[in-house]
């Protein structure tokens, strides 16, 4: 699908420059309505890495910088750290399987949900669930792709959801295709709350500079006007190591959608600081279910071996303001990051990928984020936490690594779990896994003023992870969303394995744990105790 430009605007400064592109208004390729969608076979597809052009691939350059990584920095058994902290755990209120679906290489897990329903994506499925578990709707990517009129071996992967709060509907963002032949987002908006009911669905194209470059791991989050998503191109015939090209940011303003109008659009591109691309736009999401007015993104160094810069992004102005801006600045962590190595099981190891952020949330002038890293005590596999404090002043990061026990970390969410504006309590889930514990689902509860609580098991797997033959694929996100009508409840889609060594995602929620009351006399000094660092 060619989209027509009408409008360029660039900036350029010292350090930055980026192009702001409005678009012909994208025409609707369809409504559909869920609940008439009927999988009645529903196929054993096992959606795989495409070979050579795919995003999703190990390919060289990574995996020669992981072999130098283990050899630089060996694994070793530094002694963990028990007491983490002096705050309780989340509790695990429920947790369900997903039944009658297959799974993905890689699964790709995401979720959005709202009061009484649950909506799941993975690379090969959609679900729609209540969220005690019972079953409403399964179908197939190659069956939704086929009643939206795409051909019956089109490719759709990388599943993104959301809901938004305010207008109580959904949003769901898929790719099509990894070649700039037809790459294309597939971007679809609920008519209502009810997830089983009308979707409205518009293809943008995923090759807007017409060149050689295509479209790769979609993120997304809402203001109050627009859904935005970033997206990294990639070209073609080279690995996503090597082949990246520049990372963008489509401003789509969200009321077209909902109501299935042609849907307005903007892109930011040539997004470039010191003269370089920043590669993975991570968005920050509102902690609550107030909207933002305006984006702000986050990213860093994702490749290097260590690094301690973070860039920071902040959109100004909705899809239709013309005096809309982007700027673009850095900020230096207390504590590097790295690429982390790939993370043992009982069998072949598990990818890790890079170091990139992986979830965000804005809480007042607070940003918390998370991603994967090598912790810098023991070179496992491990995830770091960041606290951006002053964010109008760019004054601060603090950023924790976590180590497991005795078992290695990836993949990590975050949720705000907070009751009010001036609290900043999150819960953070994550992958597990060693040779002893089967990949499975992680979570801890983090609070300022006490620390990271102990990691509590969500689920274990049931058997080692076992679908490629050779290097497993571990993520590559997991999904999550705060319980906007009960903001002490946090879920998530994580992944775990089944006894035939495939993978699954597990649903559960988690809630922060309760506060005491006490006729004790509380000390006016408090040790605080952070874990590890």
């Amino acid at each position: 699908l060619l989209l027509v430009m009408f409008g360029v605007i660039s900036f350029t400064s010292a350090q930055t420059t980026y192009n702001k592109t409005a678009f012909e208004p994208v025409k609707k390729i369809k409504s559909i309505d869920f609940s008439t969608i009927e999988d009645v076979y529903l196929p054993a597809l096992v959606p795989k890495e495409v070979q050579d052009v795919s995003s999703k691939i190990n390919k060289k350059y990574l995996n020669e910088l992981k072999k130098q990584i283990a050899l630089d920095y060996p694994k070793s058994d530094v002694p963990v750290v028990q007491n983490r902290g002096d705050v309780d755990p989340p509790e695990v209120e429920n947790g369900f399987i997903v039944f009658g679906i297959q799974p993905g290489i890689p699964l790709d897990n995401h979720l959005a949900m709202n009061k009484d329903t649950v909506v799941t994506a993975i690379n090969s499925f959609i679900s729609i669930n209540k969220t005690d578990g019972g079953f409403i709707k399964n179908f197939s990517l190659p069956l939704f792709a086929s009643e939206l009129g795409f051909g019956n071996d089109s490719r759709l992967f990388d599943p993104r959801l959301l809901f938004d709060p305010v207008e109580e509907k959904y949003v769901a963002v898929f790719l099509s295709e990894s070649s700039s032949s037809n790459s294309e987002i597939l971007v679809c908006f609920s008519e209502n709350s009810n997830a089983n009911g009308v979707w409205h669905c518009y293809r943008i194209t995923g090759n807007p500079n017409m060149d050689n470059t295509w479209t790769d791991y979609p993120m997304i989050t809402f203001s109050e006007n627009d859904v935005v998503i970033t997206v990294n191109l990639l070209l073609d015939g080279e690995s996503w190591q090597l082949g990246f090209e520049e990372s963008l940011i489509w401003q789509i303003d969200k009321a077209s959608g909902f109501t299935g109008q042609d849907l307005d659009i903007t892109l930011w591109d040539d997004i470039n600081f010191g003269g370089a691309p920043i590669r993975n736009l991570c968005p920050v999401e509102s902690a609550t279910a107030e909207p933002l007015q305006s984006i702000r993104f986050l990213s860093n160094r994702n490749f290097d071996i260590e690094n301690d810069t973070i860039f920071y992004l902040h959109l100004e102005g909705s899809q239709d303001d013309p005096n809309a801006s982007l700027a673009v600045d850095y900020i230096l962590s207390d504590v590097p990051y790295g690429v982390p190595p790939n993370a043992t099981q009982n069998g072949d190891d598990l990818q890790t990928n890079d170091a990139r952020i992986l979830e965000a949330f804005i809480i007042e002038d607070q940003i918390q984020f998370v991603g994967n890293t090598r912790n810098l005590d023991n070179n496992q596999a491990g995830i770091f936490h960041g606290v951006i404090n002053g964010i109008d002043g760019l004054n601060e990061i603090n950023l924790t690594h976590i180590i497991g026990q005795d078992y290695e970390l990836g993949y990590p969410g975050i949720i705000y779990t907070g009751d009010g504006i001036d609290e900043r309590d999150a819960i953070i889930a994550f992958n597990h896994s060693s040779v002893s514990k089967n990949p499975g689902v992680s979570a801890m509860y983090y609070d300022p003023e006490m620390g990271y609580s102990d990691i509590i098991t969500v689920v274990d797997g049931v058997a080692p992870l076992d679908m490629i033959g050779s290097l497993e694929r571990w993520g590559d996100y997991l999904g999550t969303q705060r319980d906007f009508n009960d903001p002490d409840v946090a879920w998530i889609s994580g992944f775990h394995t089944l006894a035939t060594g495939n993978n699954h995602p597990y649903i559960a929620s988690l809630r922060r744990p309760m506060p005491f009351s006490s006729n004790d006399e509380i000390k006016s000094e408090v040790e605080h105790k952070v874990f590890p660092n």
